[in-house]
């Protein structure tokens, strides 16, 4: 055989077992609903169970997996977009939570941050003020003072 045809014969294989396990998926979904339709507790647990394990929910079986989790386990199930997985209310609300405080420490760190910054800014404002005035008052003691003369050399000495 060549490579070609060896290719092409699996690649229709993919495409069959494609098929055979999106019906599959598809009959379980139905399976579960018309089991909780018929009061079928303990056949919905299992098929709930199934879909609870499965990868890749998609397209009309999400609200079709939501119903059938939530009547077999008699809580609300929903798709999270975040995670692409089908969990709890409780667990949404959870993470929806977790990241409600994540953000609020992120801004209470921020503004921290900006309260530091302002405060440095306020300083260095400062001090240049102060050792202006000084330079002005006594040329010799701003020259000699070691942070006025730090300043100095940076940013050299004030005009007269």
């Amino acid at each position: 055989m060549s490579n070609n045809t060896i290719s092409s014969v699996l690649a229709s294989l993919a495409i069959l077992f494609t098929l055979s396990s999106t019906a599959q998926a598809q009959s379980v979904f139905d399976r579960c609903l018309s089991q909780l339709a018929a009061n079928d507790l303990v056949s919905a647990k299992a098929s709930a169970k199934m879909i609870k394990r499965m990868r890749g929910t998609s397209g009309d079986n999400i609200p079709k997996a939501e119903d059938c989790l939530s009547g077999a386990f008699g809580e609300t199930y929903l798709f999270d977009l975040d995670t692409g997985k089908i969990v709890t209310e409780a667990e949404v609300i959870s993470q929806d939570n977790l990241k409600a405080e994540a953000a609020a420490r992120k801004a209470s760190a921020s503004a921290r941050e900006q309260r530091l910054q302002d405060s440095i800014q306020a300083a260095e404002i400062l001090t240049v003020r102060t050792c202006f005035s000084l330079y002005r008052k006594d040329t010799e003691a701003a020259i000699l003072n070691p942070v006025c003369n730090r300043l100095f050399m940076q940013i050299g000495l004030p005009d007269d």
